[in-house]
């Protein structure tokens, strides 16, 4: 047995003699052929806030030949639009020299950059062997209306397609109306929030819909987008006033509506996603909903203590990433009675706490958990995975239904959803 351990080490070290050192060559590039790949056809700021320097964008560079490429020179040229830095392999500067990237291997390049137009272009050079390789730099400075801890204390209209940066807190008195119009686009600053205690008139439309949500702009990292990550603003806050929104996007609050001192809220056709907290958090409120996605957050989608809540082609769903979940898709605590139809209930959370509210009625609905009708529950679909069009790997959660959904069992009256598609199904979207 030792015999033959001592052959296979001979063996292993005979082998490693033969192995020829050209397998990762030290060897200089010096053929004008050799030139560097990127990850990307551009380096692609994507939309950025004048007056304030962009979040970093990436692109690697590879070396996909067999030798050694040292890139000689590496310099923008051409920048217009912006003051543009630059990060190479983890130094910065304007220029570098003599850049080694081994063979099969590649090194990164960072760059930020400060507006001063509406369009940056222009290009980074790299010089190999006195040949020239060139990437695009590309970005789109916006301009908002910047809002400052203003209390609108009249009524004021938000015009249509405005794009809207707030700091502080956008504070609706009472009194007053805020009218907020098709294609509006409003951006809250970190721990900002927009306040009522007079009325909020959303008037978006399904061809224009109206964006509510944090003033992060491009990607997190490569493709994953800031409205993926929650708690970026702390959201609408409202103590005894009067919302109607109509089309509207509210994305990545601390808790999407948080209300109470008896507010009234009426939602047609809207989405409000992804809280670091609650979606909805009502207190002796009533909410009132149709065609409205209400859809992750960690510590219960929709709880309302106290009120009552009207809901009808409604999607509540729950596949929050950063945390477990603690609540249910609707929770209902102090009394709070509900009274819901044709509405899909979905998630990695319980449907209901308490799993069968009193007073409460809950008409011709799908629930995950199971169970059978009863005075409380009428013409339901229980233990229904109604087949999301969601794909994890890519962080993408549509809650519209794929073919061959079992929800389609629940056939309802002819309606509009917020993508302007007309359909039977139950729950928020049609197909």
């Amino acid at each position: 047995m030792r015999k033959l351990i001592k052959l296979i080490y001979a063996a292993i070290a005979f082998l490693w003699v033969l192995t020829p050192a050209s397998c990762i060559s030290d060897d200089l590039s010096s053929s004008p052929a050799d030139r560097p790949e990127f990850s990307a056809e551009s380096l692609d700021f994507g939309q950025v806030w004048a007056g304030e320097w962009s979040p970093a964008v990436a692109v690697t560079v590879y070396n996909r030949g067999s030798k050694v490429m040292r890139i000689t020179d590496v310099a923008l040229s051409g920048v217009s639009g912006a003051d543009v830095r630059l990060n190479v392999d983890g130094f910065s500067g304007q220029t570098f020299h003599d850049v080694d990237i081994r063979p099969g291997d590649s090194i990164a390049v960072l760059a930020d950059a400060f507006p001063e137009g509406k369009e940056i272009s222009g290009s980074i050079v790299f010089t190999v062997n006195g040949a020239v390789t060139s990437l695009p730099i590309a970005g789109e400075a916006l301009e908002p209306l910047t809002l400052r801890d203003v209390a609108v204390t009249a009524d004021t209209r938000i015009e249509a397609g405005s794009l809207v940066r707030i700091f502080g807190c956008l504070d609706v008195r009472a009194g007053a109306t805020l009218v907020v119009e098709e294609g509006a686009t409003l951006c809250f600053h970190d721990g900002a929030s927009l306040r009522v205690g007079g009325k909020l008139i959303v008037q978006g439309t399904s061809g224009r819909q109206v964006k509510l949500c944090g003033d992060r702009l491009g990607n997190v990292v490569t493709t994953i987008p800031f409205d993926l990550i929650p708690g970026q603003w702390e959201g609408i806050v409202a103590d005894g006033g009067d919302i109607e929104m109509t089309c509207a996007d509210l994305l990545n609050p601390v808790t999407g509506l948080s209300c109470g001192g008896g507010a009234q809220a009426r939602f047609d056709n809207c989405r409000l996603t992804n809280a670091s907290r609650r979606v909805v958090d009502a207190s002796a409120s009533d909410l009132m909903a149709v065609g409205c996605e209400f859809s992750s957050s960690p510590e219960g989608v929709v709880t309302l203590s106290g009120g009552t809540a009207d809901l009808s082609r409604c999607t509540l769903a729950d596949n929050y990433l950063f945390a477990s979940s603690t609540g249910a898709l609707l929770q209902l605590e102090d009394g709070a009675v509900a009274s819901v139809s044709e509405s899909i209930f979905y998630g990695v959370c319980p449907d209901l706490i308490p799993s069968a509210p009193a007073g409460s009625s809950f008409v011709r609905c799908t629930f995950r958990s199971n169970g059978s009708d009863d005075a409380i529950f009428a013409g339901c679909l229980w233990g229904c995975d109604p087949l999301f069009d969601i794909d994890a790997e890519t962080y993408s959660y549509d809650y519209r239904l794929r073919e061959g959904s079992p929800a389609e069992a629940i056939v309802c009256p002819v309606r509009t959803d917020r993508y302007g598609v007309s359909g039977t199904f139950p729950g928020a979207y049609n197909r």
